[in-house]
């Protein structure tokens, strides 16, 4: 694959980290990222010998968690920002 098909796909791959689709409860298709897309507090470290994530309080480990909250009460939590807008993007309707 060429470099500049790669950096095209990167793109749109980084594209759809900014879009949220509608929600999959009230049809909600407008959101503002700030206001619906946040820190939840909780953070997480892997504990490679035990092979498990640990979570904890706001700033007990060094990776923050995410949430993706509607006006209507659906919710979606995640362990990083990525994966929490790949997860309300591709979740079941």
């Amino acid at each position: 694959m060429n470099e500049a098909k790669r950096s095209e796909e990167s793109s749109d791959e980084g594209a759809n980290l900014t879009v949220l689709l509608c929600c999959p409860f009230c049809g909600r298709v407008e959101f503002d990222m700030i206001d619906t897309l946040y820190p939840s507090g909780l953070t997480w470290v892997f504990i490679e010998c035990e092979q498990i994530k640990s979570y904890g309080h706001h700033g007990q480990y060094p990776n923050r968690c995410w949430k993706i909250s509607c006006d209507c009460g659906a919710e979606l939590h995640g362990d990083s920002r990525e994966e929490t807008i790949e997860q309300w993007n591709t979740r079941a309707t």
